[in-house]
């Protein structure tokens, strides 16, 4: 994270330059055991290969590592552990040894008996223990910051979730106070996620919701929180819940939801509460999230089936400053303005609208949205969010987020007069003169599906409602229904029948289009009564699209319309209604389709 770069690169340029340079070592006592300046009690070669492994895990600490290394006027003797006093902490947190739990992976395997048993940590060849995460803050507001460590550590056989915090005492850096976080920390789950954050730069902060499907059933949530009183750490909340049903938990909560308000998390304290979301939720002010190990699982995000043995495996997601992390760093708390949304462009504006939704750990169905919020430390996918969460702040941003998301969608195709002058906007009456024209059957059709090209329109889809023309073929039905099974060789007809005559459908592409049917590009694929003159096919629904004109648009020197509508009622793949374009060309007493695109 940025503030943890800039303050270790400083701290340490202070101690190449000599600036307060002391003597003291970095020698600490943390009951019996030793802290030298590589916080291993290691020698020096074990000291270097936990240097190095401190600067793979995090780009600043290497880079905070080359300044060290640079000899200056006066060079510190970094394997004795001599250091500028005021700088011990910084030093010490750049050569914690990493846990590295990133591609960390899990195999599953059958046992005789047919149950699936998993690898678990101790088989991985990845360095598991050690630092996980770290940051410089003044936790106890005594003037000096204090050095928090969240850490991965073998205990009782199993590996734990710890955070720990040290002073630096007369240039000495000392272990105040550990705390275990986590118990059995990835033992059972299949998949899931833990984040580590602070809230107001006061609350050290854990919470975990990871799943359990493969080898038991069920949910295990745990949330920690502690403040640091300049001894200890003191605990400030505590709840772990395990369970497939927590439905109306939260009314029980009352303790929790007490403990959530005293720290200032109101947002999540209401979710917790009303609707037994039992996440943090990122949409409370003044959190830092500082990183997430992620646990994927390959039944969830690849397979989907049981037909191939199964595996998971750990993404370590590094948390970012607000302005990297979010779109919008505020638009949870504080009302926009359209100047703020001007220069974002429609995809950006897209991720800052759900972005509202997503700080409550709303869900998407969308791929794109889903990979995008997966890979934030301040995401964690939740219950299922809807409109009402949110506060009129929230609605209001989202409102004005979705009408700039339009604009610019429009900007991007040049369609309004103000970004293409050959554009003239319609008035109203034209407006509702197309609207009238497109929501008869003869056109309807043409919309059900996008094309650049109206030769690459579905001809079945154009007819499939009749398109205003007469379904009796010029004969009896009963007489269509017996040719139509004698040339399908179906013994029934299952659905409900459709019989066009063929001349009459050349008649209406000709009129509407400008083209035959020979000319498009996809074959009707319905069948040919030749008796007849006609084609037939079994339908069972409609296709009908009920669509409300937004605008109406003429380009003088293409002497073509554009006419955007949208489908109420309709949602696309992202669940929303879309905004579409289809153009048409006046010719006589016809309107001619000429494409039919989504915006």
């Amino acid at each position: 994270m940025k503030k943890r770069v800039s303050f270790l690169v400083l701290a340490l340029l202070i101690a190449i330059s000599g600036c307060g340079k002391s003597e003291s070592s970095l020698n600490g006592q943390d009951s019996s055991e030793e802290i030298n300046a590589n916080g291993t009690g290691e020698d020096e070669e074990q000291a270097k290969t936990g240097a190095g492994d401190a600067a793979d895990k995090e780009a600043d600490t290497a880079d905070a590592k080359q300044n060290a290394d640079t000899p200056g006027e006066e060079q510190v003797d970094q394997t004795k552990g001599t250091v500028d006093a005021e700088n011990a902490l910084a030093e010490y947190a750049l050569h914690l040894n990493g846990s590295n739990l990133d591609g960390v992976s899990f195999e599953y395997t059958k046992t005789a008996d047919g149950m699936w048993q998993r690898s678990s940590l101790d088989d991985s060849l990845f360095q598991v223990a050690g630092n996980l995460d770290f940051v410089l803050r003044d936790f106890d507001e005594d003037g000096s910051e204090e050095l928090l460590t969240y850490d991965m550590e073998k205990r009782d056989g199993d590996w734990a979730v710890t955070a720990s915090m040290y002073e630096q005492k007369d240039g000495q850096v000392q272990k105040a106070d550990t705390k275990t976080l986590l118990e059995k920390a990835f033992s059972f789950c299949d998949s899931g996620d833990v984040r580590f954050f602070l809230k107001d730069d006061k609350y050290i902060c854990m919470d975990s919701g990871l799943s359990c499907f493969v080898i038991a059933d069920g949910m295990q949530y745990a949330v920690k929180a502690y403040s640091y009183n300049g001894e200890k750490l003191v605990e400030m909340a505590n709840e772990e819940l395990q369970g497939s049903d927590f439905y109306e938990v939260g009314h029980s909560m009352t303790e929790y939801v007490d403990q959530l308000n005293t720290m200032g998390f109101s947002k999540t304290a209401a979710a917790v509460y009303d609707r037994d979301v039992l996440r943090v939720c990122a949409a409370d002010s003044g959190i830092t999230f500082l990183s997430k190990i992620l646990l994927h699982h390959s039944y969830l995000e690849e397979d989907k089936t049981w037909a191939y043995d199964p595996y998971a495996y750990m993404e370590f997601v590094e948390g970012e400053e607000a302005e990297d992390a979010y779109v919008l760093p505020e638009s949870n708390e504080k009302g926009l303005s359209a100047d703020e949304l001007r220069d974002l462009g429609e995809d950006r504006l897209r991720i800052a609208r759900n972005e509202i939704y997503a700080r409550y750990g709303r869900s998407f169905q969308d791929e794109a949205l889903a990979q995008y919020f997966q890979k934030k430390a301040w995401y964690c996918q939740s219950e299922t969010i809807d409109d009402t969460i949110l506060s009129e702040t929230e609605l209001a941003n989202r409102d004005l987020i979705l009408q700039a998301e339009q604009n610019a969608a429009l900007e991007d195709r040049m369609l309004p007069e103000q970004y293409q002058p050959a554009y003239e906007k319609q008035d109203t009456e034209t407006e509702k003169n197309m609207e009238d024209l497109l929501n008869t059957t003869a056109y309807n059709g043409f919309l059900s599906r996008t094309y650049q090209n109206v030769k690459d329109a579905e001809l079945g889809e154009i007819f499939y409602n009749g398109a205003g023309i007469s379904g009796s073929a010029g004969a009896l039905q009963e007489e269509l229904k017996a040719e139509y099974l004698k040339v399908s060789g179906q013994a029934e007809i299952y659905t409900d029948f459709m019989a066009l005559s063929e001349q009459e459908m050349e008649v209406l592409l000709q009129n509407e289009t400008g083209l035959s049917m020979a000319d498009f590009n996809h074959r009707i694929g319905w069948y040919y009564l030749p008796a007849y003159g006609a084609f037939a096919k079994e339908v069972s629904d409609t296709n009908f699209k009920q669509i409300e004109v937004q605008d109406v648009y003429y380009n003088k020197a293409a002497d073509v319309y554009s006419v955007l509508y949208r489908t109420p009622g309709i949602m696309d793949e992202n669940g929303e209604e879309g905004l579409y374009r289809v153009t048409l060309k006046q010719t006589g007493d016809h309107w001619q389709i000429m494409a039919n695109t989504e915006i």
